[in-house]
């Protein structure tokens, strides 16, 4: 009885002055033999930063938004997103977010692989 957990260092913080955001990678499948979970990552956008847009061949994400509101693109359409929304990636999908709203847009981003 009991979970299978494994305590796992945090990977460095990094800034992207260039798309206004902060990325923390904080775990990777491989850290743990999983060939199938890709990566677990935390986002925090400035007012106008943004992840461009871009796909994965093989994996899929799941983004659950924890602080403020933006815009995810998703193929060719353009979403609100907001605190509390969680909002599913196929793989081969067209993706990005910008933070729209003058707060900070926190979100967290889990992957697997296909």
């Amino acid at each position: 009885m009991g979970a299978n957990i494994k305590h796992l260092k945090l990977h460095q913080t990094r800034r992207e002055d260039e798309s206004g955001r902060i990325s923390c990678n904080y775990v990777k499948g491989s850290e743990f033999g999983s060939s199938s979970f890709n990566s677990g990552d935390y986002g925090i956008y400035y007012n106008g930063g943004f992840v461009p847009v871009h796909l994965h061949q093989n994996i899929e994400e799941a983004f659950y938004i924890v602080r403020g509101c933006g815009v995810m693109t998703l193929g060719s359409e353009e979403r609100p997103v907001k605190a509390g929304d969680l909002i599913p990636i196929p793989c081969g999908v067209r993706h990005g977010l910008r933070n729209t709203g003058e707060d900070l847009l926190e979100h967290i981003v889990c992957s697997a692989k296909l």
